[in-house]
Order: structure tokens, then sequence, then C-alpha cells
């Protein structure tokens, strides 16, 4: 052990001295300090060993309290004290603006994370709760015990319509579907009947390109069904990106009224007796359009995006009443409304690889009736509107506005198709 130092500091005297391959610090207080408030000498109050380093003198002038009767324990030193480092600037103990902001910027980013989660993983966590109860639990109750007995489905006839219709019957459900083509619709009610033996369907033929005009017929049609689940799917989208100003009028209209004047009328019919009953569900598909402006698709995304508000609002108006609303807005599906993204000769491109089957999506969304009130219909859209989310509102802008201008290029054909 080498001899020891006295070693004058602002408190007193530091006392140090090296034994192997460390170095024993001690402080003595000068009997005069003022800052110890006590007449009676000090002598060595705090020792501790510490790797060798010339600074250590400065920790200990910079970093222990003056007082002995305030001091905190050794470990409490700062951090570049602790591994030896030189202080860059004074050593001071407030708060610095630059820290100030860099807690700021955690504070926000940690909170803008947890939003971010919650909005994005409550639904496949409350369907994996949901999932779990029922297989362990048990008690699951069918679909035509806790709504009632009749489905309805507007747009029943092809694509996300026809594929409802095809999983509640096979649910138990009696199927009534709607739609504008007479044949088609009896088409699809042969084949609900024909794979799911003892399925009632019935057939309901109605225009909702004609607006207002059709629903006091509506209303009076479906005053004698116990309507327990309402799929609001029908819907019109101009079959390729176009400009607004080189749309048809009656386009225009046709978006109009039937992708919002539907489901909002038929809900107005459906829920009273909903009410009465205190049970009934109601399935408003919209679209992962709505997420965000979609240029050549403007109004098409705007009806989509009134469809998730009036979709969400409605189910905390119904909910005191015992009834579900649930909201879908899936991304693509290949329906005949999609038809335009998928080559006719037999090669893929970035949009026809996106296309999911409607089996596929129906499987999924099927499972999660009556467990979530929010979903996209098929986990890949689930991942790519959980991505769409983490960017801001302007960068979602310029992402389908790349997206559809590049489109709008490769197809010029504004045929519409409904269902």
């Amino acid at each position: 052990m080498c001899a020891p130092a006295l070693i004058p500091s602002e408190t007193g005297f530091l006392l140090a001295a090296r034994h192997g391959t460390t170095s024993t610090v001690c402080v003595i207080i000068n009997e005069a300090n003022d800052s110890c408030r006590s007449t009676k000498p000090k002598t060595v109050y705090r020792a501790f060993h510490q790797p060798i380093h010339p600074l250590r003198q400065h920790c200990t002038a910079h970093c222990w309290p003056r007082c002995p009767e305030r001091s905190p324990s050794p470990h409490q030193l700062c951090f570049e004290c602790r591994i030896g480092r030189p202080h860059s600037r004074p050593h001071t103990h407030t708060r610095t603006l630059g820290d100030m902001f860099m807690q700021l910027v955690t504070v926000v980013g940690v909170y803008a994370t947890l939003c971010w989660l919650y909005e994005n993983l409550r639904t496949p966590v409350l369907l994996l709760v949901q999932g779990f109860q029922q297989l362990f639990l048990g008690g699951q109750t069918s679909l035509p015990q806790k709504y009632g007995p009749w489905a309805v489905i507007t747009g029943g006839s092809d694509g996300i319509g026809k594929g409802y219709a095809h999983y509640l019957a096979s649910q138990g459900m009696k199927v009534l579907l709607i739609a504008r083509n007479e044949a088609k619709l009896k088409r699809v009610a042969d084949e609900i009947m024909a794979k799911h033996q003892g399925a009632e369907v019935k057939v309901l033929v109605a225009d909702f390109s004609k607006g207002e005009q059709i629903y006091e017929r509506l209303e009076q049609e479906l005053a004698a069904f116990d309507i327990g689940i309402l799929v609001n799917n029908v819907g019109v989208i101009n079959e390729k990106p176009i400009q607004v100003d080189r749309m048809e009028k009656r386009m225009l209209w046709d978006l109009i009224n039937i992708n919002c004047g539907a489901a909002t009328n038929l809900c107005n019919i459906a829920v009273p007796a909903m009410k009465r009953r205190h049970r009934g569900l109601i399935i408003n598909i919209s679209s992962l359009a709505s997420v965000a402006p979609t240029p050549y698709l403007a109004i098409y995304a705007a009806t989509k995006a009134y469809m998730t508000s009036f979709s969400l609002a409605l189910r905390q108006e119904v909910a005191p009443y015992g009834i579900e609303c649930q909201t879908v807005a899936p991304g693509y599906v290949h329906t005949s409304m999609t038809e335009y993204l998928n080559p006719t000769d037999g090669q893929k491109n970035a949009f026809s690889i996106r296309l999911v089957k409607v089996a596929d999506m129906i499987r999924y969304a099927g499972y999660c009736i009556g467990k979530v009130d929010q979903t996209t219909g098929h986990w890949s859209h689930g991942i790519q509107t959980a991505t769409l989310n983490m960017l801001p509102a302007s960068l979602k802008l310029r992402v389908f506005t790349r997206l559809y201008t590049q489109l709008l290029h490769e197809y010029s054909n504004t045929d519409k198709k409904t269902t």
C-alpha cells in the first residue's frame, strides 16, 4: 500500500491511498467548514474502494454534499465521475433545457407507441381471449339464439355479400338476400340451399341506386322478419381510378346513394325492432380506403370514411340496448369490383398479389362475428392497416397518391360494377 496523501478540496481535505489495483479515498471535514453546522471536528466519515483514476479526487469534490449529515452513499455519484470520465462542463444537478426536451420527446414517443399498440393489437388480443374462453370455458351460443333467426344481407348476390350469406347459413341462420339482379339472387339462393341442408333462403329485389323511393317498400317488406343480423355490404366503385371531373353524374349519385344511403336507411329501418327485442348485430362493410384520402378514388374513399365514422358512432348509440355493431374494413378482395386488378394473361403484378380470396376473408371475418367490434376481415389486411397507421396523415396521403396515380396511368376504362 502506498503512503497516504492529503489533498485539499472545497469540503476540507481528501485522504487518498493506493492498494494494489484499488484506491481508497476518504474525506476529512475541516472544523471551520460552515456547511457542517457543527463545532466538533470531523474526521474520516466516508471511505470507499474504487478503480484507480487521477480524476477520482474531482469526483469527491463535485458530487458529494459538503455536509456529512446529508451525505448519500458513494454509489449515488454522477455517471461521469463513477466511470472516471472528465467532466465536459462544470458539474451541476439542475436540469437543462436539453434534458427537459429529451424527456418530453421520450414521453411523447411512449404515448404514441402505446396508442398505436392499442389501436392495432386490440382486435387480435380480443380474438385470442374470446377464443380461449370458448375453448376452455365453453358456453358458446349459436348465432340464431344470440341475435335472432334472420340475417339480412344487402349486395348478397356476389362477392363479400355472397360469402357472408354462405357463412351465416352454415351457422344456422335464415338468410334474406337483397340485390338488384333477381336472376343472380335466385342462383345464389339455390347454391346456399344445396350446400347447406335445411337452410332457408329468401330473396328481395331492390335497386339502391334509385335512392329514397325504394325504402318505404323495403320497410314494409322487412317488417315481417325477425332480423337478428343485418349485413350492410352493398356498394359500388368506379371500377378503375378516374378524376372527379371526368366521372358521369350518374356514377356520382350511385356512389352516394348506394355506399352511404343504403346502410344509413337500413339501420334506420332495422334498429327500432332490435331495440324492442334487446338483441341484434349490425355488420357494416367499410374499406381500407377509409384510412386516408385516396386520389382518383376520391368519392369512393370518402363514402367508406363515412361508413366507418357512421358505424363507430352507431355502435355507441345502440350498445345500451344490447345491440352490437361491427365495422369491417378490408383491403383488396378478389371480387367483380376488383377484377380489373387481376391480369387476364395470368401474370401476377403488384396489385393482383394483394388480392385475398373471398373464402379466405370470410373464414377470418366470420370468426370475428360476436367477438370484436372492429376488424379488417383478414389478418394480412390488418398488417397493411397497422403499417399505414404508423404514418402521419400527410404521408399516408402521399402513399395513396403514388399508388393510385400508377393505377390511373395503367387503367383508363371508367366503367363501374355494382353488386
